[in-house]
């Protein structure tokens, strides 16, 4: 998996804190980053996103779900 140009402790620092939570937050941030960037670039490869990736997921838990209804869900838009 490719690591992110600069550490994750790097960016860390770099943050203001406004919230006691922000240190659970921002492990939460950067692991998800984490997590979701070898799927990202696998994805790109084919040339598809991550709104490409959430499609079988929401279809897989509501079968017939219209495609309006699922570009809502999904939280995309057509314009670019």
């Amino acid at each position: 998996m490719r690591r992110a140009p600069h550490s994750v402790e790097t960016y860390r620092v770099s943050l203001k804190k406004i919230h006691e939570l922000d240190g659970a937050l921002e492990l939460m941030y950067f692991s998800w980053r984490g997590m979701t960037l070898a799927a990202d670039e696998y994805l790109g490869t084919l040339g598809l996103s991550r709104a490409h990736h959430r499609i079988p997921y929401v279809i897989a838990r509501r079968p017939g779900i219209s495609v309006g209804s699922l570009v809502e869900v999904i939280g995309v838009s057509s314009r670019r």
